[in-house]
């Protein structure tokens, strides 16, 4: 049975299982991007630009390389949508973080699943980290994507967030002492 109010690091899949139809009330979610297998590619081809105080960064992300091609990925994408919809309650929310090379492929999986698409946010990274090969400017922006199951009903709905914008700015967290690559 799924706690309230609790984390699980686990295939959601598998943690949508135990929970009840239109029990949530808002999701987060940032799914794995389907980058993995290029990354371990890029580390492979050029180990001297993956190094960290000497040692090669050996990130093989097994949950980001999952899926043979892009259809599979998507079709996964289209599963955890699915769910979401059936989880979530009524005029709710969910917020899910995507890159920003399927972002209209997510828009379409989250419509065809009857989700209102809303609006895509953006995180201004304060402190992005610095590309390994050094090519092109550090990725400073993430975007997220806004729906709602249904439509929104103004007791569910804060009217001071139209007095913000759509870009939040804020460092990437980390746990105070640790040195984290992600």
């Amino acid at each position: 049975m799924v706690k309230v109010n609790s984390v699980y690091n686990s295939n959601c899949l598998d943690v949508f299982n135990n929970i009840d139809n239109s029990s949530i009330d808002f999701v987060i979610t940032d799914p794995p991007y389907f980058i993995g297998k290029e990354m371990k590619k890029n580390r492979t081809v050029n180990k001297l630009k993956f190094k960290d105080a000497g040692e090669t960064i050996n990130t093989q992300m097994e949950w980001d390389i999952t899926w043979e091609s892009k259809e599979q990925y998507l079709d996964f994408i289209k599963k955890v949508f699915v769910e979401l919809s059936r989880v979530l309650k009524d005029d709710r929310h969910i917020v899910l973080f995507v890159d920003k090379k399927d972002l209209s492929y997510i828009i379409n999986i989250g419509e065809e699943c009857r989700l209102k698409f809303r609006k895509v946010l953006f995180w201004r990274k304060t402190n992005p980290v610095p590309l390994a090969d050094g090519i092109g400017p550090m990725t400073s922006m993430e975007l997220a994507v806004w729906f709602t199951k249904g439509n929104v009903k103004k007791e569910h709905y804060n009217k001071n967030l139209g007095l913000i914008t759509d870009v939040l700015s804020a460092p990437i967290p980390s746990a105070e002492g640790s040195k984290t690559r992600h």
